[in-house]
């Protein structure tokens, strides 16, 4: 089990994936936020705004 595989992952997951480690490297950076919103049916939601 020491051997390394090829594993095969949907573009879907590894486009989210990149775009986790830019906002969290803008984050550690200094250069970004996380921001909390209230959609109109009272749930809320975060994303990354760039300061």
């Amino acid at each position: 089990m020491s051997e390394k595989s090829d594993v095969k992952v949907p573009e879907e997951i590894r486009k989210g994936w990149e775009e986790t480690r830019l906002c969290a490297n803008l984050i550690r950076e200094g250069k970004a936020k996380i921001m909390i919103a209230t959609r109109k049916d009272g749930t809320t939601y975060r994303y990354t705004k760039p300061k």
